[in-house]
């Protein structure tokens, strides 16, 4: 019993980032994609994982996996609005 709850909680990080993935697919490709125009889907994308990074990070940051997760997200979200500032220069 004690081997399976190390096992869960060492790939609990694992399972609620690919949860969070599915979620977001489901909510971008099911909801949003009919309201926003084709060009932009990546930055806002990506937008939504970088927030979920930054909010993880944020509640585990005494972790190293809580470290590595605000960096990640906040590279994302300067990467995708950097992008999004390009697609509505563009136009």
């Amino acid at each position: 019993m004690m081997g399976l709850a190390l096992r869960l909680k060492t790939f609990t990080p694992l399972i609620f980032g690919v949860s969070l993935g599915l979620l977001s697919l489901i909510l971008w490709y099911g909801l949003l994609a009919s309201f926003i125009l084709p060009k932009m889907y990546r930055p806002l994308h990506h937008w939504m994982y970088g927030v979920a990074m930054i909010t993880l990070g944020a509640w585990k940051k005494q972790k190293s996996y809580g470290r590595l997760s605000l960096a990640i997200g906040a590279i994302l979200l300067w990467d995708d609005f950097h992008d999004l500032l390009q697609t509505l220069l563009v136009t």
